[in-house]
């Protein structure tokens, strides 16, 4: 018995999707670079990173909540990891 844990059809979404999860950072990581970070530093120190770590955290929430909402199936616990751990191997990879 040959057991595959990546199905290349199967989880070509969710891979394609980790780049809609970059562009998310790179947009949240250019807001905050460019409007309330210069604005905050001065008062309140370096409190623009966690700030910014917040609205990430809101943005993926959302954006996952769609993507799953959107692809119209019952994910089993064991799928959802595997999504999750293809998502945290793809952006350690970048490290």
């Amino acid at each position: 018995m040959k057991m595959t844990i990546i199905n290349k059809t199967k989880h070509q979404p969710v891979i394609l999707f980790w780049f809609c999860l970059l562009v998310l950072a790179l947009i949240n990581a250019t807001i905050r670079e460019t409007t309330y970070k210069p604005l905050l530093e001065p008062y309140i120190g370096f409190w623009a990173h966690q700030l910014s770590s917040l609205s990430g955290i809101a943005l993926f929430f959302v954006a996952i909540y769609l993507f799953l909402r959107r692809q119209r199936r019952n994910y089993t616990t064991k799928e959802l990891w595997i999504m999750g751990s293809i998502w945290v191997g793809m952006t350690l990879s970048l490290c």
